[in-house]
């Protein structure tokens, strides 16, 4: 009698262990575990089986645009991440990417498209990633911090590349010291990384056209602000837009296609309006030069 209880204890036990689920709400994301047979109910139904992605070591995200990496932190063992179009500028992350849960990720990919816009994400946190020790980034010209902080010291070996061949907008926007060493990279010890001294002197970072800086904080100054405090509306838009902005002057508004090609100027922006009824229906970025810096905003033209 003992013996068919503890049977039909460890059934269900097994059962439940099998049947355990993770949610996976953006249908680009889960199209793409379909596509590589990862997903195996092979339907698009929002959820994945759990033991269907806890031991993948390597995923490819392909080209479809993610807005969601919902689901992405029970990938227990992932070790190498390859991202080709992110898009959280609409989701409650706050442009930020988090991989903390990873904790055996060893190497992430991202490749920009340097004159066209394929991910639209400001911050990626590796702090609880010890096994860390590449970093690939080039091309991603809103990509603005990367989060190595951990709560003992950082990782060793470590190759970053945050390369930008074509940034937006133009150099000539970039001559005010507003936007010299706009790149932080967080990490526990900010005088000995820049000195290059001790874990420090292990790391390899590639940075063309993006002056970075070390800092244990991320904190932002007079010459750093915080672009969320910018808000356009409304967005979508058929014509009007409306910036609003605390203790920020305006010089100038220029609208960029995806394809980095300069469509429209504003300059002498004398009020916090701008009419973009004349530009064709589809996704934009917005670059406003104020007395503070720049700031890019994505644009939807209905």
């Amino acid at each position: 009698m003992q013996l068919k209880i503890f049977s039909i204890i460890t059934f269900f036990i097994c059962f439940f262990t099998n049947a355990q689920i993770t949610l996976i709400p953006d249908q680009n994301f889960e199209q793409t575990l379909l596509d590589q047979n990862i997903d195996s109910d092979g339907i698009l139904n929002g959820q994945v089986f759990t033991s269907d992605i806890n031991n993948i070591n390597v995923l490819n995200l392909g080209f479809n645009v993610i807005s969601d990496l919902t689901g992405l932190q029970d990938f227990a063992q992932l070790q190498n991440l390859t991202i080709d179009n992110l898009d959280l500028s609409n989701s409650s992350s706050n442009l930020s990417l988090d991989l903390t849960a990873n904790t055996m990720l060893e190497t992430l990919t991202m490749i920009g498209g340097d004159d066209a816009i394929t991910h639209f994400v400001e911050k990626i946190d590796l702090s609880e990633n010890p096994n860390i020790n590449q970093i690939q980034t080039p091309g991603i010209w809103p990509l603005k911090q990367i989060d190595l902080k951990s709560g003992t010291t950082d990782v060793s070996n470590l190759s970053i590349n945050i390369d930008i061949s074509a940034p937006l907008p133009p150099p000539a926007d970039q001559a005010s010291s507003a936007q010299q060493q706009d790149f932080c990279i967080k990490v526990t010890d900010a005088a000995a990384a820049t000195a290059g001294t001790g874990v420090y002197s292990t790391w390899t970072i590639s940075a063309n056209n993006n002056p970075y800086f070390f800092s244990e904080t991320c904190s932002l100054n007079t010459k750093r602000f915080n672009q969320e405090s910018v808000s356009i509306s409304p967005n979508p838009t058929s014509g009007i837009i409306n910036i609003k902005a605390d203790n920020l002057q305006f010089k100038s508004a220029k609208i960029f296609s995806l394809q980095g090609q300069l469509v429209k100027t504003f300059n002498n922006l004398d009020a916090q309006t701008l009419d973009v009824s004349n530009i064709a229906r589809g996704l934009y970025v917005l670059v406003l030069t104020s007395n503070r810096g720049i700031v890019r905003k994505k644009l939807v033209k209905e």
